[in-house]
């Protein structure tokens, strides 16, 4: 429940929604505003994200527990800012970026219930 209780920590639910509303309409090449003003958002959100991709990734966490807990929010946040990741890797030349939380995504939508459309 640690998992879900940080999620909905204010600062976090804040710092999510702004990323979401953010990327929403990401362009290739463009830096997002929340990167220009509020770095520290986008990376507390990111890295909380990351942690659960590594504790799935090291099956020290369930993924159906935590697709359980935040299916939702690690879709939506994985599928607005996927773009921009996948540029800025290839731009950096460091496909390792943000690799767990791409992780993450992908495990969960394995999940047969977490599918869009099921």
């Amino acid at each position: 429940m640690g998992i879900y209780d940080q999620f909905n920590r204010t600062e976090m639910l804040r710092s999510w929604t702004q990323i979401v509303e953010d990327f929403e309409d990401y362009e290739p090449g463009r830096q997002p505003a929340i990167l220009e003003n509020s770095f520290e958002s986008f990376f507390l959100v990111m890295s909380f994200f990351e942690g659960i991709g590594v504790l799935v990734s090291r099956n020290l966490i369930d993924v159906h527990l935590v697709a359980d807990l935040i299916s939702g929010p690690t879709i939506r946040l994985w599928e607005v800012v996927e773009g921009y990741l996948k540029w800025i890797r290839e731009d950096l030349k460091r496909p390792q970026i943000w690799e767990w939380t791409e992780y993450l995504y992908y495990e969960i939508t394995k999940i047969p219930s977490r599918r869009f459309g099921t």
